[in-house]
């Protein structure tokens, strides 16, 4: 994919027009941020021509419109699908993998918040935690308590299939049902390296990743199955839900090559095993969160900024999203009584949020990493803009860029 920026000055606006251009296929789509008022002060803000400007410059007036122009690169084909109440997902019963912390914890809190029967796993357990600082399994319990759910804890390393085994024969024991189960256990490697080299990383990072991140996600759903599959039709057909947490980073590369094998992995089979568990009514989908602001990253943030930068390639401005959205999104997708018309797909958090209208903690709704809301001031305005340039997003477009030229790589230098 190739980026090409064309400046124009119709009168005393600056004008910018991004034009992406689709090799393979021969498509060009043209996108017009919205217009920047020109200074000579050493801090120019990007915003909005005023009023007095557009009455000095009529053309203006023509030109903004011009620029802001509902020229959509992508629009969801469900847009309007409801969101289900909360009553929806009173009484279900939910398993929540890797949900010590992070966006794990930010799902099983939120699903316990509607009323659900939460299993929270992991190896984070009371005074056995693999971080101290970043919480367990009975933190995340006691949430979920808190918030009008029932918590359950219950250690189990998902690199073991016996002890993933022993964990659904206890739902089933328990609950004699499952609804929901959230693949979210994950592991990074030794060393949290993310942006190293493969060849530096070795057999120990793929290791982490793929045993983890993948195959426990494919191990869980297959001891999961049956016992979902029951669910369904014991409350009459009503649908049950999969849904495998990745990331952009199984459509891109993102940090490093076994990370994104990995997530590309959960992507195919989120994809393949819906369409072997449609007829039975289970509904599996793949979440893409976007940046999200975990405790390990909030750690890092503060610890070294320069170095959380320079590690991550993520920038500290850049809009991040709480564990809580993300859940939110899990909550979404599960009340949702058309949710099989879901299946088999990925789905964005922040494209949720306006689909369902749920809102991020604060009521805030971070934009899609894919919308030029986002990709805009993190990755073009600061290459042709002043470093203390302060920029007003809330006017650039919220349009979504096709999955297909996501995947091309990363925004081009």
């Amino acid at each position: 994919m190739t980026m090409l920026l064309l400046l124009r000055k119709p009168c005393r606006i600056a004008v910018a027009t991004v034009i992406l251009l689709a090799p393979e296929t021969g498509a060009f789509y043209a996108v017009t941020p919205p217009t920047a008022t020109t200074t000579n002060s050493a801090t120019s803000v990007l915003s909005r021509p005023s009023a007095a400007t557009q009455r000095r410059h009529p053309i203006c007036s023509t030109c903004r419109r011009r620029s802001l122009a509902p020229l959509r690169l992508a629009a969801s084909s469900d847009a309007a699908a409801a969101a289900g109440g909360d009553d929806n997902l009173r009484g279900k019963v939910a398993v929540v993998t890797g949900s010590s912390r992070g966006i794990g914890k930010g799902i099983a809190v939120t699903l316990g918040q509607r009323g659900c029967t939460v299993y929270v796993t992991g190896r984070s357990v009371g005074g056995n935690t693999t971080d101290k600082a970043r919480g367990s399994l009975e933190e995340t319990a006691a949430e979920i308590e808190a918030a009008g759910g029932k918590g359950i804890p219950v250690a189990c390393d998902h690199a073991k299939d016996e002890q993933v085994k022993a964990l659904f024969e206890r739902v089933e024991s328990e609950q004699g049902r499952l609804d929901i189960l959230v693949n979210n256990a994950f592991a990074l490697g030794p060393g949290d390296q993310l942006q190293a080299k493969f060849w530096t990383q070795g057999a120990d990072a793929w290791d982490s990743l793929i045993t983890v991140g993948l195959r426990s996600h494919y191990m869980a759903s297959c001891f999961a199955a049956p016992l979902m599959i029951k669910s369904v039709k014991d409350r009459d057909g009503k649908p049950g839900l999969i849904a495998c947490v990745s990331s952009f980073g199984g459509l891109t590369y993102s940090f490093n090559v076994a990370y994104g094998v990995g997530k590309a992995g959960v992507d195919r089979l989120a994809k393949d095993m819906a369409i072997e568990l449609e007829e039975e009514k289970v509904a599996v989908v793949s979440v893409y969160p976007g940046i999200v602001k975990t405790e390990k990253m909030k750690s890092l943030m503060t610890k070294n900024p320069a170095e959380f930068e320079a590690n991550t390639g993520i920038a500290l401005s850049s809009p991040m999203e709480t564990p809580l959205f993300t859940g939110r999104a899990v909550a979404a997708l599960a009340a949702d009584p058309e949710i099989l018309k879901k299946t088999g797909k990925v789905q964005v958090v922040a494209e949720l949020a306006k689909q369902y209208g749920f809102t991020d903690v604060g009521g805030d709704t971070p934009p899609s990493i894919r919308s030029l809301r986002f990709l805009l001031p993190t990755y073009l305005f600061p290459k042709i803009l002043p470093e203390s340039t302060k920029i007003d997003t809330s006017f650039v477009p919220d349009w979504l860029l096709p999955m297909f030229i996501m995947a091309n790589g990363k925004p081009p230098s």
